[in-house]
Parts: structure tokens; C-alpha cells; sequence
């Protein structure tokens, strides 16, 4: 058997039949050996690309053999010439009959042939190049000839119930030019008694090819039917073979998939084993990455079905992933949404789903080559809906390891790095570490230090998730002392380092991690372990709020970013959110800056706005309305008449008072909107605000406001009304 090697090698061995095919070869058996004696048969066995017709043929080949029947095997596909494509054949049967040891005599003409064919090749163009005479030529040129009784005489060596059974493998990838000649002299030439052919191939091929260079033969198949006696099928491979085929080539090539990563996916998975064999091969190449990361960390599924879509088209793939997978989609809709709307009208949801990856589809104007686009939208459909709701980290983890290599931590290397802490590995070897692994994976220290950064704030929040979730006590206060070993563990980094990453820089990029975990978990201290655990917090962030120097304004978009989170957990201001932002800007600067940006009040008006700045500023007690203040308020509004900014900030202003007024808005204080209503901090907003003529539209809603003020008990001397105020 001279079936190619390789990833795509036929399998020699019936054991591996995993698509139930061995009957097949049995049925080529009795097709090949049992006709008479006398009599010739030629015998198609038809299938796709990639089917596994060269491994039935090769089964077909072992049965054959073992009733003592001589076997070649012949792939026609090197074969540039009619010449070749004889002497090929001929050798191949003259290897078979050496190797059955068959009579010398036999063998003789044939074995003069292919061995005097290159020296007769080399006398007729010699002949050729010499202008030698028409006579030396032809006499050179009848060495190339082959005819039956070459091959007859091998038959008969063979006894009289032997058969030669010639396999022509690979037939659809031979030379379209060669083909006709090729069955032709099978059917005519070559129609000899006690000679079997067997010939594999792709029907559709090589009828488009005896088409396409004799027309006169109008549908190519018809032209197969004058030639073949019989033609058998490759069955069609159904849903189980498919899954069983494709876990077998994993555990090969992949060991590392877990198995059944595949069920429920058979639908999708290809219906051809050359192309399950090369999704397997596909996976394979994860492994390195798939082994620094735990199992948790990867979706197998998406894999599988990342890896077919991408055979679609590498664009259209990405944009798939990233419109499908991320918050919000190409429709405006979230993905989570999305997913709801399926489950509450499958029908509906599914047809939307379509239009939308047709869209897709044509957006990158995808040509529907191997795949249809039926195929592609149920491939799409079953991978949405495998996905389902959850998160999808895991999702956009994967389909990256199959594009390129991780440059980031994984939770296995943040298991590793919290074993060598507990082991008293200290920051510097620690350090030492990252800085091995970052040059073994030829990534940067610095990017794999932050990542490794952001993974143990990460795995604290998720291992305080844990424990709120046991049911003893003594597991609660078990597993929230080992959260407390990344808390350690991120302070002492915090302090020393790691490779390219300052002491400073650590504390900058996982203090808005940290804070946003122990946000999610504020609330949770009525019991001495998670009391506990909220004071290691607030200690920990509040030392790293105090170093926070040059980096300063970083720290404190962290906290403005964690407030909505700290509201909806404490209810509205937290300890821990006052706490640091004393501790950050205690003149109320930040609270200030918002006077002199556009838009910086206005912000506040929102439902998520900062409730310390809102304080600060309404606060006629506060810093920003000192007049010991450097540059307080009051400074700042003076200069509205020249900065619209400021004048449209005090407007503004004047409407988050009567919002806190009516209670709409949370303050840190309840008293603090009627102290500044009888203050003269309202004068000095009012004056702002009135600094130049607004355009008519606001003239109404801004008297409206100055009497409800004045009802409420402000002075009317504070609220002075200008001309153009006053105009109807």
C-alpha cells in the first residue's frame, strides 16, 4: 500500500474503524475476488474528499491478500504523461509480484520494461537530439510500450483461482488530461482475464474532468457508467460516528480536551473524517497555553466551535465573537438580553438571531464556499445557545488562546504564585519567578506582572464568593483566612515590587481592583470573621490611598467608579467610599474642579452621581466655602461673567439644591441643602448663574426656581433679578 503518510495517513489497522466501515471492504472483497475466473471487473468505490476511501481500500487490500491474491496499489498522481502513468503501473505491479516471489519467467518482459524504460527514453531523444533517422527513433520508442501480455503472464503465475487485483487510488487528483485514456485502456485494453480494478475516487471530480476535455461526451457520469461494472457508496457518517471519530482524534492529538467536550455538537461537527481529524489537529495546538491554565478557565465547546468558524473566514470570525459575545452587540442589544428574549420566544428570537449574523455574513460579503449558509447560521445558533447566559470570560479567553498565545497570568499561575507565598517565598523570589516565566513564554515581565495583579484581586473576590456560600461556620472563617493570603500577598508586592512593575505602580493598578471586590462585599461584617476581613480591607486600601502621590487622580476615579456598586450595596454612602476619599482629597479639590468643567455639575444631577461632591459643594459649612480657603468656591464663581463653563456649572447648581431640597438626590447629609439655602454661598451661586443673559427658553424654569427658593425660605436680597430676567 503507497497511500500517503502523515496526518491524513489511511488507516491500516480494522481495529480503528470507528466509523463502522469494515463491512464496506468485505462487500469490495466479494466484488473483486468473486466474479469468474475469466473474467475482468472494474469496481468504483465513490466518496468525497477526505471520506477515508484509501482506508476501506487498504482494508479491501488485507482481505484480498489473504485469499492469496496478488495486490498493487497505484496512485496515479505523479504521473505527467501518458508514459508515466503506463510505467507507474507497471512497476507497481511488478513490486507486488517480487514480493509474492513469483517465478522469474513471469515477470521477465515487464521487468525489462520498467527497467529499460529510462535507458529507452535516453536513446530516442538522443536519437532526437542527433537527427538521427525515423527508423532508431521508433525502434527506441517501442521500449515504452506496455501491453497485456506483460501482464497477462504475471496472472498466470498466479494459478488459475488467483486473481491480480490492481487498486487506483486517488484518481480524482491524477491529471484531468490523463484520465479518459487511463479508463479507457481499463475498460479496453486492460480488460484482461483474472484482473480486478479497484478505483477510488470523487465522483464529481472526475466526472467534471472527462467533461471538461471531451465535451462530445456530454455528462461525464455517463461516460463512468460505460466503464465501471459496479460502484459502491461510502456510507454517510451519522451524528454518533461523528462525535466517536472525533473524541478518538483528540485523545490522540489532544489529550488535553476533556472528553465529551463534543456532545451535544455532533450536528455541527463536519461529516467528513479528514476534516474532524484536522479540527482535532487544529485544538492540538493549544496545548502548551491549554496547560498553564486551569480547566475552569477554558470552554472547550467554544473551542470546537470557534475552531469550524473560523474555516468560514477569519474576519467575518472575529467580528462574530466580538458582536456576539461582548456586552453589547451590533443591534444595541445585550447579549444577556438577547439570550432572554430566545428563551421567551425561541421562535422570534431565533429569526432575529439569523438576521443577524446574515447581516454579518454580508457585511464582509462572505463567499459560501465549503460551509452553506444554512450551516453557518445553525453553527452560530448552537454555539449561542451552548454559551447560553454566563459569563463570557471564558469565551473570549478561549477563542484568543486560538488565535495567538496568552501574554497574561492565568488562575494556574495564580495558584502557583499563592503556593510559593505560603511556602515563605518572599516578594523578591516571587518576583524572580515572573521574570523566568515572562522570558520561557517570550513575553513581557511587566504585562505578565499586571495581570498577575489583577488576578489575585480577582481571586480574592472570588474566594470571599466562596465562603459567603458554605454553610459552616468554621468553613466561613477557614476560607476567609485563605482570601486573607492574596490580601497578604498583594501587600507585600504592593510594597516591594515585581520585574518592570514599581512598588507604585502595583499599588496604582490593584487599587481599583481591590476596591472594587471589597465593594461587592462591604456590607457583609455583622460576624467577626467578615468584620475582620472588611478592616484588612479599608486598611489596606486606605495605605495605598495615602502613598498614592503623582497617581493620585487614579485613586480617585477608582472610587467615583465604585460608588455606584457601594450605593446599591450599603444603601447609599459607604464607609469604605468616605473613608478613602477623605483620605484622597480632603479640601474637597475634586468636589471644586467640577465648577470649571464642562458639564462637572451636571454629572451630578445623575441617579450615579457623587454623593461627596454633591456634599461639597452644598455644604456652606465645608471647605470649598471657607474664607480662609486658598482658592475656594467662592473664587471660582467670580469669574463666571468671562467663563461660560463656571456660569453654566452655577446654573446648574442652583438645580441639584432644589433636587436635594425635594430629597431626589442622596447627600452625606441630610441637613446640608436648607443650611445652604440661608447661607450666603446661595447669593454667590445665584450671582454666577446670573452673570450673563440666558437665551429666552431658560428664562421661565430659572424665575420658577428663584420662587420656590424664596418660598422655602431664602432671602430675596440673595437672589437679586436682572433686567433681562425680568423680560416676558
Amino acid at each position: 500500500m503507497t497511500a500517503m503518510g502523515g496526518y491524513d495517513a489511511a488507516l491500516d489497522d480494522a481495529a480503528d474503524d470507528l466509523l463502522e466501515r469494515r463491512h464496506v471492504a468485505r462487500r469490495l472483497h466479494r466484488l473483486l475476488t468473486g466474479t469468474p475466473a475469466d473474467w475482468s471487473v472494474r469496481v468504483g468505490l465513490l466518496g468525497d474528499w477526505g471520506e477515508g476511501k484509501s482506508t476501506v481500500a487498504g482494508w479491501t487490500k488485507a482481505l484480498v491478500e489473504g485469499d492469496g491474491h496478488l495486490v498493487a496499489w497505484f496512485a496515479p498522481t505523479a504521473s505527467a504523461t501518458a508514459e508515466d502513468l503506463w510505467a507507474g503501473l507497471a512497476s507497481a505491479v511488478l513490486k507486488a509480484a517480487d514480493a509474492r516471489k513469483i517465478e522469474p519467467q513471469a515477470t521477465t518482459r515487464l521487468r525489462a520494461f520498467v527497467t529499460g524504460r529510462d535507458a529507452a527514453r535516453r536513446l530516442a531523444e538522443a536519437a532526437k537530439a542527433s537527427k538521427a533517422t525515423q527508423a532508431i527513433q521508433s525502434a527506441a520508442t517501442k521500449f515504452l510500450e506496455i501491453g497485456p501480455g506483460h501482464l497477462k503472464e504475471v496472472r498466470a503465475a498466479l494459478g488459475p483461482d488467483r486473481r491480480v487485483v490492481v487498486i487506483l487510488d486517488d484518481l480524482d487528483r491524477a491529471d484531468p488530461r490523463l484520465l479518459p485514456g487511463l479508463l479507457l485502456a481499463l475498460r479496453d485494453v486492460l480488460d484482461l482475464p483474472g484482473y480486478s480494478f479497484l478505483l477510488p475516487f470523487d465522483e464529481d471530480v472526475v466526472a467534471a474532468s472527462l467533461q471538461e476535455y471531451n465535451k462530445a461526451w456530454g455528462d461525464g457520469r455517463r461516460f463512468l457508467d460505460k466503464i465501471l461494472d459496479f460502484r459502491v457508496r461510502l456510507p454517510a457518517i451519522g451524528l454518533a460516528e461523528r462525535r466517536r471519530l472525533f473524541e478518538a482524534e483528540t485523545a490522540r492529538a489532544c489529550p488535553f480536551v476533556p472528553h465529551g467536550a463534543a456532545a451535544g455538537l455532533e450536528e455541527v461537527l463536519p461529516p467528513n473524517p479528514r476534516q474532524l481529524k484536522a479540527l482535532a489537529r487544529g485544538l492540538s495546538l493549544m496545548e502548551e497555553e491549554a496547560r498553564r491554565h486551569r480547566q475552569d478557565e477554558l470552554d472547550w465547546r467554544s473551542a470546537i466551535c470557534a475552531s469550524l468558524l473560523r474555516e468560514v473566514d477569519e474576519a467575518f470570525f472575529h467580528a462574530y465573537v466580538e458582536d456576539t459575545f461582548n456586552a453589547f452587540g451590533s443591534d444595541g442589544i445585550t447579549r444577556r438580553n438577547r439570550q432572554l428574549e430566545r428563551l421567551m420566544d425561541k421562535e422570534k428570537g431565533e429569526q432575529k438571531e439569523r438576521e443577524r449574523v446574515s447581516g454579518l455574513l454580508d457585511r464582509y460579503a462572505i463567499p459560501r464556499v465549503g460551509m452553506s449558509t444554512d450551516n453557518i447560521l445553525q453553527l452560530c445558533g448552537v454555539w449561542l445557545q451552548d454559551v447560553g447566559i454566563s459569563d463570557s470570560g471564558r469565551v473570549y479567553r478561549t477563542v484568543r488562546l486560538l488565535t495567538e498565545a496568552s501574554e497574561g497570568a492565568t488562575w494556574a499561575d495564580h495558584d502557583n504564585v499563592l503556593q510559593l507565598f505560603r511556602e515563605g517565598t518572599s516578594a523578591e523570589g516571587i518576583a524572580e519567578w515572573v521574570g523566568q516565566q515572562a522570558t520561557q513564554r517570550g513575553v513581557t515581565a511587566r504585562g505578565l506582572a499586571v495581570t498577575l495583579i489583577l488576578a489575585l484581586c480577582t481571586g480574592y473576590s472570588s474566594a470571599l464568593g466562596i465562603a459567603a456560600d458554605t454553610m459552616l461556620a468554621s468553613e466561613h472563617a477557614k476560607l476567609l483566612a485563605e482570601a486573607g493570603t492574596s490580601l497578604a500577598l498583594l501587600g507585600t508586592l504592593a510594597d516591594d515590587g515585581l520585574p518592570s512593575l514599581p512598588p507604585e505602580d502595583v499599588r496604582a493598578i490593584a487599587f481599583p481592583a481591590l476596591l472594587s471586590a471589597a465593594s461587592q462585599w462591604e456590607r457583609y461584617a455583622r460576624n467577626t470573621a467578615d468584620a475582620e476581613a472588611r478592616a484588612r480591607e479599608l486598611t489596606l486600601l486606605s495605605k495605598w490611598a495615602d502613598s498614592a502621590g503623582a497617581q493620585q487622580r487614579v485613586y480617585i476615579e477608582a472610587v467615583e467608579s465604585a460608588e455606584g456598586i457601594l450605593q446599591r450595596v450599603t444603601g447609599g454612602e459607604s464607609r469604605l467610599r468616605a473613608t478613602l476619599r477623605t483620605r484622597l482629597a480632603p479640601d474637597g479639590t475634586e468636589a471644586l474642579a467640577r465648577l470649571e468643567q464642562r458639564g462637572g455639575v451636571e454629572e451630578l444631577l445623575r441617579m450615579d452621581g457623587s454623593d461627596l461632591d454633591r456634599t461639597a459643594l452644598l455644604d456652606p459649612n465645608g471647605p470649598l466655602w471657607r474664607a480662609s480657603a486658598v482658592r475656594g468656591a467662592a473664587a471660582v464663581l467670580v469669574e463666571a461673567p468671562s467663563r461660560p463653563a463656571v456660569q453654566e456649572n452655577a446654573r446648574r447648581l442652583l438645580d441639584l439644591l432644589w433636587f436635594a431640597l425635594r430629597g431626589d438626590i442622596a447627600l452625606r447629609a441630610t441637613a446640608v441643602p436648607e443650611a445652604f439655602l440661608t447661607s450666603g454661598a446661595l447669593g454667590l451661586v445665584w450671582d454666577a448663574a446670573t452673570a450673563t443673559p440666558l437665551q429666552f427658553r431658560m428664562l421661565e424654569d430659572l424665575r420658577k426656581l428663584r420662587d420656590t427658593f424664596v418660598e422655602r425660605g431664602a432671602e430675596e436680597a440673595l437672589l437679586p433679578v436682572p433686567a433681562w430676567l425680568r423680560a416676558e
